[in-house]
């Protein structure tokens, strides 16, 4: 075994002496109440307005950017990927894209699996969750929720503006299109209905994390680990009630598999000095979206981004700790080991 760190041999025996804990107190800053009647993210139907429009006239595509201002240009640039929206060869390309067989059939598949009053029931949990984090972040305003197809770009993107959906991703994992795209098989898993809501609000708890966490951090594994945890931290927050599993959209084994583990997994953190390592290559083995968590001694039947689920764990526990803390000083604390010092793996 490596020789352990004055600083790390500091941290274990912090940790891993307490054989006794003390069961936790609710999160007080779970204790939110909102009031959604009356009030609305004006979604809009991109994913159908993009297809209606007659690409080779003029006025209407006019029409359509008139509609949608700077999502319009945010669309074909970003998520599309199809060039700059001004330019006479992107609109030729998106003429393509609406033309295609392909995009056409995922359109009509988004519809079936999408009509009108589920899109109306996912609308309202949505707008409770950002109720629930306008209330948390200061100065944050509720976007314009906008519903969208992007040709399996991207399955959320937000701005101050939009909080925009792409539901071409959360067709179903046994979906005939989406079993036919060339993804791996663990991301097929996670495109489900269930996903839809919790992606959407975790999307736009990273957006506004950015914006607030403007300290410039080491970059270094706890850092990240922190990062992540934030960004989890608020968006089960913006929940009343969400399952860690359906956070991190694991399955039940993944999740029992963690539990089971984690004292285990923080010892292999510490055994292999990667707390504090700037080493990207190893850190990002603990972050990486794919089926396991890709970490030398870490099994295959492991979940996937164990960094993310402990750096969640270490900030929830230490906002339990500190119900004085707001969340804007959460997002502005620079002081990682401060917050690891509340944090004590399951045994």
């Amino acid at each position: 075994m490596p020789k352990l760190t004055n600083s790390l041999l500091i941290v274990l025996s912090i940790l891993l002496t307490m054989f006794c804990y003390s069961c936790r107190e609710a999160d007080k800053h779970k204790d939110i109440d909102v009031e959604i009647e009356g009030k609305s993210l004006n979604p809009l139907r991109f994913d159908q307005d993009f297809f209606n429009t007659d690409w080779n006239n003029f006025q209407q595509v006019s029409v359509l950017k008139s509609k949608y201002g700077k999502f319009f240009c945010l669309y074909l640039e970003r998520i599309l990927n199809a060039g700059p929206c001004d330019s006479l060869s992107t609109i030729q390309m998106v003429q393509g894209f609406v033309g295609h067989s392909d995009f056409r059939d995922l359109k009509i598949e988004i519809e079936k699996n999408y009509p009108q009053e589920r899109l109306d029931s996912l609308h309202e949990k949505i707008l409770e969750a950002a109720l629930r984090m306008q209330t948390l972040v200061p100065n944050m305003q509720l976007p314009q929720l906008i519903w969208m197809n992007s040709g399996f770009n991207i399955g959320a993107y937000s701005t101050d503006e939009y909080l925009a959906v792409g539901l071409d991703f959360y067709l179903g994992n046994e979906n005939r299109i989406t079993k036919s795209v060339p993804f791996p098989q663990y991301q097929k898993d996670d495109m489900t209905r269930a996903q839809l809501v919790p992606n959407a609000v975790k999307n736009l708890a990273y957006y506004y994390l950015l914006k607030a966490d403007t300290i410039q951090h080491e970059n270094d594994m706890l850092s990240e680990m922190i990062f992540h945890g934030k960004a989890h931290y608020l968006t089960w927050l913006a929940f009343e009630e969400i399952q860690d599993s359906t956070l991190m959209a694991w399955t039940t084994k993944e999740y029992t598999w963690t539990q089971g583990h984690q004292l285990n997994v923080w010892k292999e953190i510490a055994r292999q000095e990667v707390l504090f390592s700037k080493n990207r290559v190893e850190v990002q083995k603990w972050f990486e979206y794919g089926p396991f968590t890709n970490a030398e001694n870490v099994p295959q039947e492991s979940a996937p981004q164990l960094g993310v689920f402990m750096g969640f764990q270490m900030v929830k526990s230490y906002m339990e700790k500190h119900p004085e803390v707001t969340l804007d000083r959460l997002m502005k604390e620079d002081n990682a080991q401060k917050i690891l010092q509340a944090y004590k793996p399951n045994l």
